[in-house]
């Protein structure tokens, strides 16, 4: 499995991080590094992705991108910092770097990710596309989201409840929302009730960074 490298000495923002490029790029091993003196001895053979903050001990800015720059210049790198100088800035995008700013809005990181990986994994304009019967749910690269019915069902589902409770919160059949189970498990593209809940919140999460909880919550409830 490719691994993701995260050089970030806050573990907070280390899992905040993770779980974003996680969400968006293809499965990967993770590993984390905190200081410049970990980085100097972790092997970067299998790197295929590395994200780094340019402020870590042991380490000044400049020595951070240099080292990064020479030693994973065959991963795709991607430098996630609060620093703004511009000499630096342009210092990475000249190595081939991709540079985001740790005040970036989380939908124009999504933008800027797509577009260096030439992947269009998500849509950051669902909101303002969706169909009536759509949710703003879709796991990353499947080919279509939830509907808001799928949504509903899952939500439930992810609450906890029996299929017979859902069809009863529901006012509908136990077939009825077996069938959108169904559904629901191949637009999520798993196999299992277990899965489908996992990607099913991950997906939430996802949409919920992108349009707002608020917006969320309408499209799997509004039906027209």
């Amino acid at each position: 499995m490719p691994k993701l490298l995260i050089v970030e000495d806050h573990p907070m923002t280390a899992m905040i991080t993770e779980e974003i490029f996680t969400s968006i790029i293809e499965p990967h091993d993770v590993c984390f590094v905190e200081t410049m003196a970990q980085l100097l001895t972790t092997d970067t053979s299998d790197v295929d992705i590395v994200l780094s903050d340019l402020q870590i001990p042991d380490s000044s800015p400049e020595q951070v991108l240099d080292w990064v720059s020479s030693n994973l210049s065959h991963a795709r790198r991607f430098f996630f910092t609060s620093i703004q100088d511009e000499v630096l800035v342009e210092k990475i995008r000249q190595s081939g770097a991709v540079y985001l700013s740790k005040s970036t809005r989380f939908k124009e990181i999504v933008s800027e990710l797509q577009l260096y990986l030439k992947k269009d994994l998500i849509r950051t304009n669902a909101n303002e596309v969706r169909g009536v019967y759509q949710s703003l749910i879709q796991v990353p690269g499947t080919a279509k989201p939830l509907t808001i019915k799928q949504a509903r069902v899952m939500e439930h589902l992810s609450n906890g409840s029996s299929v017979k409770q859902i069809a009863k919160d529901l006012k509908v059949s136990p077939d009825t929302v077996k069938a959108h189970l169904h559904d629901a498990f191949l637009r999520l593209d798993v196999g299992n009730g277990k899965e489908a809940v996992s990607r099913f919140l991950e997906a939430r999460r996802m949409a919920e960074r992108l349009y707002g909880k608020e917006a969320v919550q309408r499209s799997m409830c509004d039906m027209t």
